[in-house]
């Protein structure tokens, strides 16, 4: 997890827990939520080295890590181990803040139970949506490539028999010029 990411989610964690103060409702907060949960998603991601933090300075100094170009060293894996608990630390935090100010009944589900459900709805309800929308743009590219070709053909067709009754007209000039005989 690069240092970007893990600063993403530690402010996201910060902003979110500022809006609980003054927050009546789940709707408030939401948006807040979801992008910090896409950040956390998105830690997981190989992304490209940048400049090392400290942390990752002080793993490859005690032990004995190369460049980091080795995704397997041991400083690189302990690195993306620290830092995924650290950001799970802050989810942590923030799942008991949300469950604290919106506590449930015996027997109901968590606060923070329910926003994840209801985020894995919205996503698959999303994804659902670009699938049709990828089919209905296939569908459109397949009319428009067999309307284009049946424009094409009828086209050629149409110019088949202009050509031809260019010829014939042509023909007809030739011999009204010889006299009617060919």
């Amino acid at each position: 997890m690069d240092p970007i990411t893990l600063a993403a989610i530690t402010s996201g964690v910060t902003a979110v827990k500022g809006l609980l103060q003054n927050a009546n409702d789940l709707k408030d907060i939401y948006s807040q939520i979801d992008t910090l949960l896409n950040h956390t998603e998105e830690a997981d991601k190989p992304k490209p080295k940048k400049k090392l933090t400290r942390q990752q300075q002080i793993l490859r100094m005690r032990t004995g890590g190369g460049d980091g170009s080795d995704e397997t060293d041991i400083s690189e894996a302990a690195d993306a181990v620290l830092a995924r608990k650290a950001a799970q630390h802050q989810l942590d935090l923030l799942k008991v803040e949300i469950n604290k100010k919106w506590p449930v009944k015996h027997g109901e589900q968590t606060t923070w139970d329910a926003i994840l459900e209801e985020r894995e709805k919205r996503i698959k309800a999303k994804e659902e949506r670009l699938k049709k929308a990828k089919e209905a743009a296939e569908k459109k590219r397949k009319h428009d490539r067999e309307l284009l070709h049946k424009v094409f053909m009828e086209g050629g067709k149409a110019i088949a028999v202009i050509l031809a009754i260019t010829g014939v007209v042509y023909f007809l000039y030739l011999a009204a010029q010889k006299g009617g005989s060919l």
